[in-house]
């Protein structure tokens, strides 16, 4: 949560932080196959937002694509309703958190947005098991994906090796 920056009164009191960079619904619609990078800090920045809110016994209430904003510093949560009683519970900031980031992966073609997926449908008990359960699968993800990438870089060495020795073969035989 960060501090108020200024503070003007009109009819209704208005305080504010700037927050530079873009947000998720600027990133959208997507057309390139979706990056498990991108969406794990996405909602890896929802998580630590909410989390700071729902520490203070809030509820965001209002998630979508447009309270989150990639940063410099990395993905923040927007809330721009504090003064206003939020209806909703802290299952509820994760559903939305899950709906919002899930439109990185519409098809869901990428293991980690299938998470979010799941997540949108039926969100995790609490902040602290989605944290647990992405870390897990987020390590998991990355364990496969470097098997896949040792295999492959097995089969070109081997390739490699199947070339080399067909140079060879034709080398011998031109000599004959």
């Amino acid at each position: 949560i960060l501090p108020i920056q200024a503070a003007t009164e009109e009819e209704w009191p208005r305080c504010w932080t700037a927050i530079e960079g873009m947000t998720l619904a600027d990133l959208l619609p997507v057309e390139d196959l979706p990056d498990s990078v991108q969406i794990a800090r996405f909602l890896v920045g929802g998580l630590r937002g909410l989390k700071s809110l729902h520490r203070e016994g809030l509820v965001h209430g209002n998630m979508g694509p447009d309270k989150l904003v990639l940063t410099s510093q990395g993905v923040r949560l927007i809330w721009l309703d504090p003064f206003l009683d939020q209806p909703g519970t802290p299952q509820e900031d994760l559903a939305q958190l899950a709906k919002a980031v899930s439109a990185l992966d519409p098809y869901q073609s990428d293991p980690i947005g299938s998470l979010a997926h799941g997540w949108a449908e039926d969100p995790p008990l609490s902040i602290e098991m989605a944290e647990s359960v992405l870390t897990r699968f987020f390590a998991s993800h990355l364990t496969e994906r470097r098997h896949s990438l040792l295999m492959r870089s097995r089969h070109v060495h081997a390739r490699e090796g199947e070339a080399r020795l067909l140079r060879a073969v034709r080398a011998l035989a031109t000599a004959l």
